[in-house]
């Protein structure tokens, strides 16, 4: 049997990040409509359905889904000093969980 037909092995753990990633989305989903619907910010609600397609990729075995929540977390990070500027304590509520799995999205590509 050649290289060719064997499959590739995704590992399970960025499987089940996708899925953490996804039901999490989903979660945030509604608070960013009423966000929106309210007048507030579209960053949140368009962040939320990136990570909800991040992780629907990853469930899928595609590396494509660990690079897109990393571009959510760069552009977080940007919209979070811009929103905030450095206040350290502004900062936290708005970095710490996308920075958190962020890593794993990382560790995710790597694997």
């Amino acid at each position: 049997m050649s290289q060719a037909d064997v499959p590739s092995r995704v590992p399970v753990w960025p499987r089940v990040l996708g899925v953490v990633l996804a039901l999490v989305g989903l979660a945030l989903l509604i608070g960013g409509i009423q966000l929106v619907t309210l007048g507030g910010s579209w960053y949140y609600l368009i962040a939320v359905a990136a990570s909800v397609v991040s992780g629907v990729l990853l469930v899928r075995g595609k590396p494509l889904g660990a690079l897109l929540y990393l571009v959510v977390v760069i552009a977080t990070a940007i919209w979070a000093l811009a929103e905030v500027g450095t206040a350290f304590w502004g900062l936290v509520p708005r970095l710490a969980p996308v920075l958190v799995l962020g890593l794993f999205a990382a560790l995710a590509l790597r694997s």
